[in-house]
């Protein structure tokens, strides 16, 4: 077969060309079918590129959102461990502002009631010694407020009733579910069990009563508010002393 490129030779006079083979092209049908590759393939690629682009495109928008989401997610928990660092060192700077402890020593006659408090507490008291309560005192912080209009960190009574008296109000209470009832051991004193009475002390007040025996009166230790449910029970229970 001849070059594509090259005419056929000249055939003799009156002599018919002879016919080209099946494959054969000419130079024009070979410039056309090289433009529609080329066509095809520009097309392939163009969508090829537009679809990488549109991709590249959903990628980075989906990155930058995937971005602003985990930055705001990061700075909130910054925020709130911040915050929670924060409440937990002014916490602690409050509890060691408590101390040292104050302590309020009872009259011998009244079983000799041994009170620690925190120092940033104040406290009033009264000892007369006569009257239902001998020994009558209230203790919160910063200032004492009237205990007719507020509720009172920590009160303690000593009064001139019977521990059974003392406790049986309680003890209705605990029959219409207002207040749990349960024995209590004085730490610094042995052998001495009491009465721990937490709930609904009184009306609208939730809170906790602790009574103990003190010969023929009673020790009434009350906290009128769950706020103060530590110091009660780490401070003030943890630190009682007296004669039974």
């Amino acid at each position: 077969m001849p070059p594509n490129n090259q005419q056929l030779p000249p055939q003799p006079q009156g002599q018919p060309y002879p016919a080209p083979p099946p494959d054969y092209q000419s130079a024009s049908q070979q410039a056309g079918s090289h433009r529609k590759l080329c066509l095809i393939l520009s097309i392939v690629f163009g969508l090829l590129f537009l679809g990488a682009a549109g991709f590249g495109a959903w990628a980075f928008l989906e990155r930058g959102e995937y971005k602003n989401e985990t930055d705001a997610i990061v700075a909130r928990e910054v925020e709130a461990a911040v915050a929670q660092n924060t409440e937990e060192l002014e916490a602690k700077f409050l509890e060691r502002e408590k101390e040292p402890l104050v302590t309020y020593n009872g009259p011998a006659a009244f079983g000799s009631v041994s009170i620690d408090y925190p120092k940033t507490w104040s406290a009033y008291i009264e000892e007369s010694g006569r009257g239902s309560t001998p020994i009558e005192g209230y203790f919160h912080p910063n200032f004492v407020p009237d205990p007719s209009d507020n509720l009172i960190a920590l009160s303690v009574e000593v009064v001139d009733r019977d521990y059974s008296r003392v406790l049986q109000p309680f003890e209705s209470l605990a029959r219409r579910g207002q207040v749990t009832i349960s024995p209590i051991e004085a730490e610094n004193v042995d052998g001495v069990l009491g009465t721990r009475i937490e709930g609904e002390i009184e009306r609208d007040v939730q809170g906790i009563v602790v009574i103990f025996e003190i010969r023929d009166k009673t020790l009434v230790l009350k906290t009128q508010s769950t706020e103060f449910k530590n110091d009660f029970d780490n401070i003030i229970l943890a630190n009682l002393r007296f004669n039974p």
